[in-house]
């Protein structure tokens, strides 16, 4: 399981608590929710900008680039 599939999983079980806090009456539990998939979905935001960032500096150079041999 990755970081961004378990951050992913954290937010929807964030969402859920704060939907429960609001149908129970607790403005506490829907606050602290509210709170916790905020901050689950920015540190999944920056995961994958992160993972993108990795991939486009390790992507193989082009072949059309390369100088032809032989010829």
């Amino acid at each position: 399981m990755t970081l961004q599939t378990r951050l992913l999983g954290l937010t929807a079980l964030a969402l859920a608590g704060a939907l429960a806090g609001d149908l129970l009456g607790s403005t506490a539990l829907a606050a602290a929710g509210f709170a916790l998939a905020f901050l689950a979905l920015a540190v999944l935001f920056a995961a994958m900008t992160g993972a993108l960032a990795r991939g486009v500096a390790a992507a193989p150079r082009s072949a059309i680039r390369e100088p032809r041999t032989g010829r």
